[in-house]
């Protein structure tokens, strides 16, 4: 990764932690106003605008970014989670387990898989991935 790309994921992320999500969603414009297919600045975006309830926009931003990167098992994971907070289930269905045929350590995968499992009531197979995303993430209750 080229030293911009890790200082632009370091400040996205330290953003997102803090809970800046305005800050970071303006941050990610300037940065894809100058370059509209930076991953990482779509991600951030996307994680952003996640947080404040825009999930159409948050979408865009995904699938900006898994154009370019079709087969990245952790924006597949994000664009997952939005969906399933659109209670697009099917859809993020399908990017879990896209995701977790990429990278089987995805904890996040597994953790949205199993709570979209949990809403189509298939509560067995809920379980199960929520024992896994647990086991790879026991620091994420």
């Amino acid at each position: 990764m080229a030293e911009d790309q890790i200082s632009l994921t370091k400040r996205g992320l330290q953003l997102l932690k803090q809970r800046h999500y305005q800050e970071l969603i303006e941050w990610s414009n300037q940065i894809l106003y100058e370059n509209p297919s930076n991953i990482c600045a779509n991600e951030h975006k996307g994680s952003a605008l996640v947080k404040v309830y825009k999930y159409e926009e948050a979408l865009e931003c995904y699938d900006r970014a898994l154009a370019i990167e079709p087969d990245n098992a952790e924006l597949l994971s994000q664009k997952g989670r939005a969906l399933r907070k659109m209670q697009r289930f099917q859809e993020a269905l399908e990017c879990s387990e896209r995701s977790i045929e990429l990278n089987p350590k995805c904890a996040l995968a597994y953790q949205n898989k199993a709570l979209v499992l949990k809403k189509i009531y298939k509560l067995d197979e809920s379980l199960e991935n929520y024992v896994k995303a647990a086991e790879l993430n026991p620091q994420d209750p």
